[in-house]
Order: structure tokens, then sequence, then C-alpha cells
């Protein structure tokens, strides 16, 4: 699952638990780093 789609996910689902909101939008900043940090590998 990418940013796109957590990003999706999130705004569809805004009544999930917050703890399923939370752990999400941790997989979402963990992919957002990612990102960042191979952008230098381009």
């Amino acid at each position: 699952m990418g940013v796109v789609d957590i990003t999706e996910h999130l705004n569809h689902c805004r009544e999930a638990d917050s703890t399923v909101r939370g752990l999400a939008n941790d997989v979402l900043h963990f992919e957002q780093n990612n990102i960042e940090r191979l952008k230098s590998f381009l």
C-alpha cells in the first residue's frame, strides 16, 4: 500500500477507530520518509 492508497483510505474512513487511524498515519509517515530518503538515489 502506498502513500496515495493510505491517504484515500484515511479520507474515506473518517469514523474509524482512533487506534487504527493512528497506525495508518504511522505507516503514511514511514512511507513518506522512505520516499524522501530514496530521492537521493535518483
